[in-house]
């Protein structure tokens, strides 16, 4: 496994954070890497959910408390720490 350290991304809106994201998501998914999406916010996770769901990217989500989902096979893992 090949571990990669980026720096931080500031984006001056949601709209750009979200192209931000799905642009990089995309390049991952395309190379046939496999996404782990973190989000400390339930409210970003909601959206982020949402905005998955319009572009047709699939991901599957789990939580803290249940994270048998994590080691099935998908390209997205979204995630909320509480």
């Amino acid at each position: 496994m090949v571990l990669t350290k980026d720096s931080d991304q500031i984006w001056l809106d949601g709209e750009r954070k979200l192209r931000g994201i799905f642009r990089e998501m995309r390049a991952l998914i395309a190379d046939g890497s496999d996404i782990l999406l973190l989000s400390h916010f339930e409210m970003f996770l909601n959206e982020i959910h949402a905005a998955l769901r319009a572009e047709s990217i699939e991901f599957r989500p789990f939580t803290a408390f249940d994270d048998s989902t994590l080691f099935q096979p998908a390209n997205v893992a979204a995630h909320t720490c509480e």
